[in-house]
């Protein structure tokens, strides 16, 4: 799906009260052996979008329903954004990072997800949708007309990013396609080196 044609009249609706969807929790769990604490269900479905919401000191996840083309989160500013297939079957997760350092940091607690499930993951995507100096330029233009901007990040079926600037009210005022981010649509396994999937300790230069 190109985000062109996403219904971007429903993203501010749906961005201000979630819970006009259904819920998607209770369904196909992820079971990890470690750090199972961190990692905590929820998330709506509503049309083409699946949401998952942001949680300090978590990894919020979400199973993504058939015929929902795009996952989607907000209150980005830092964290990072996946999305992937696990034993056949899809997800999108906001993964908190607040610093290597903070307890609430979760991007040690992925790492060892992936290094330990990374036989049964595919169609992987995971970026910063605050990530690019781009983004911090627009933020800051938009803060001087009181437009009160907040990032919200996107990614598509086909494993395409997205970050959008929203206004306080979660009106599209940027759109920008990330193109590096990382993704892959074989197994992790068949890729070999999966170093280049890990969240690095230096997040500046992600």
């Amino acid at each position: 799906m190109n985000i062109s044609k996403f219904n971007r009249d429903q993203l501010p609706i749906f961005l201000a009260n979630p819970a006009i969807g259904f819920l998607t929790s209770g369904r196909n769990p992820i079971i990890v052996s470690r750090n199972q604490g961190l990692f905590n269900q929820g998330g709506y479905f509503f049309r083409e979008y699946t949401y998952i919401n942001y949680v300090s000191g978590q990894i919020r996840y979400a199973l993504i329903q058939p015929g929902c083309e795009i996952a989607i989160s907000n209150g980005f500013s830092g964290c990072a954004m996946a999305y992937f297939k696990h034993n056949n079957h899809f997800y999108v997760a906001h993964i908190s990072l607040t610093g290597i350092h903070s307890q609430d940091d979760c991007g040690e607690a992925w790492n060892t997800f992936i290094r330990n499930e990374h036989a049964n993951i595919e169609e992987y995507a995971i970026f910063k949708p605050y990530g690019a100096n781009r983004t911090y330029n627009i933020m800051i233009r938009n803060r001087h007309k009181n437009l009160k901007p907040s990032v919200v990040g996107i990614i598509t079926r086909n494993l395409r990013c997205y970050t959008v600037v929203t206004d306080q009210n979660y009106n599209p005022i940027k759109i920008i396609e990330r193109r590096k981010h990382i993704h892959v649509s074989r197994y992790l396994s068949h890729v070999g080196d999966i170093q280049r999937f890990l969240i690095p300790p230096n997040r500046s230069d992600w």
